[in-house]
């Protein structure tokens, strides 16, 4: 695998995975309220204590995607050009 290859990969990667951060963050803002009375029952959680974790969930997502896609796929870039 050439460095090309790893950066075309980290690219696309990182462009799956901030359209899947964009479906996550949508469906929380728009559905939270369906959603969260069966995740509420799903974890044995109450409702009201959905929301901050939502946000962890979003922010953790986010982090993740900054650190393992994002970041490489720049140094990549940086390195390559």
């Amino acid at each position: 695998m050439t460095l090309d290859d790893l950066t075309n990969f980290f690219g696309w990667w990182t462009l799956i995975n901030l359209v899947l951060y964009l479906i996550t963050v949508v469906s929380v803002i728009l559905y939270k309220d369906k959603i969260s009375v069966f995740q509420a029952r799903l974890l044995g959680v109450s409702p009201d204590d959905l929301k901050p974790l939502y946000i962890q969930y979003i922010a953790r997502f986010k982090l993740i995607i900054l650190t393992f896609n994002l970041a490489p796929y720049l140094a990549l870039r940086l390195f390559v050009s």
